[in-house]
């Protein structure tokens, strides 16, 4: 199923990190995630989301857009290795 996004992209890829980052935490995952995003604009910006747990080069700095989805996605990282607990918690859900 196709959704087009008029208003709401930031929302909606700060939801996705959080997913992504859920599904790379969650060890005992072996299915492929349930969604994916893609921007009509930003062709190479999904195939960067979908290993952003994975970047590990200087390729964020590509552009700006990666520059910042990257720093998000770190940003969430820290956010949960100060609250741990949270990790467990939610991947329940």
């Amino acid at each position: 199923m196709l959704y087009k996004l008029v208003d709401g992209q930031q929302r909606l890829t700060m939801l996705y990190l959080i997913y992504n980052f859920f599904y790379a935490a969650c060890k005992d995952n072996n299915d492929k995630p349930k969604f994916s995003i893609e921007y009509q604009t930003r062709k190479k910006s999904s195939g960067f989301l979908e290993r952003i747990d994975t970047i590990k080069s200087e390729e964020y700095k590509e552009n700006i857009d990666f520059y910042f989805m990257h720093e998000a996605y770190k940003r969430i990282e820290d956010w949960f290795k100060d609250e741990p607990e949270f990790v467990n918690i939610i991947k329940d859900y």
